[in-house]
């Protein structure tokens, strides 16, 4: 097998956007984490259909098989999911796992995993949004990253608020918000608050979810 992923980035996103006009698009987003070098190996990588094949690519460039990759396998995944492309988001997150994987950085995996979750979410229902995000909890709580954790349960929140298990949902997003605060993380905590008070109001809680409301 042989891929050329060091020719010209312009021409492997023309090639890419001929079997992917969305991919093609999504390079447009610039990471500044991710070299030119790297862009294009994620390019190629994505390009292949296959597990195998992309084993066999990852094997023969190990020294590429990095946070960098990574941060450049999601930059491409984001505007896919953004436009609706949640297959293709998906194939492309589950490779950003098996890379993590192989890594061996328990960080970048559990990001990695959040990311799956967080797209299985957005579906309705979101049916394994929860089995990967306890994963990315787990991860999580193991490394004592609590920044991490209010995200994952706040993720987690928002999937049962989905699948309409308002009460789960509360109890998520109360844990999440008692570690977002000790953090001081108040972009999520105006999040939570916003979750709070939807899923108050759709258990019937409507003084209590107004409250939150004007919290948000």
């Amino acid at each position: 097998m042989s891929i050329a992923f060091r020719k010209p980035l312009s021409l492997l996103i023309f090639s890419l956007s001929l079997f992917s006009p969305a991919l093609g698009q999504s390079q447009t987003v610039s990471d500044s984490k991710a070299s030119a070098e790297v862009k294009d190996f994620a390019l190629a990588l994505v390009r292949l259909k296959t597990e195998s094949e992309q084993a066999g690519l990852l094997d023969q460039n190990e020294q590429l098989r990095n946070a960098s990759l990574l941060a450049g396998l999601k930059a491409l995944a984001e505007p896919l999911v953004q436009k609706g492309d949640y297959n293709e988001a998906l194939r492309i997150s589950h490779l950003a796992v098996r890379i993590a994987e192989k890594i061996g950085d328990r960080a970048l995996l559990a990001s990695a995993l959040c990311d799956v979750g967080d797209i299985y979410g957005r579906r309705n229902p979101p049916k394994e949004a929860v089995t990967y995000l306890q994963k990315c909890l787990a991860i999580y709580e193991e490394t004592a990253d609590k920044k991490g954790q209010a995200g994952a349960l706040h993720s987690m929140a928002v999937a049962y608020d989905t699948e309409r298990r308002h009460e789960l949902a509360v109890q998520h997003y109360e844990k999440s918000l008692a570690l977002s605060q000790e953090v001081g993380d108040k972009k999520l905590t105006a999040l939570i608050f916003n979750g709070l008070g939807m899923a108050h109001t759709s258990l019937g809680h409507y003084e209590v979810g107004l409250d939150f409301y004007f919290k948000a």
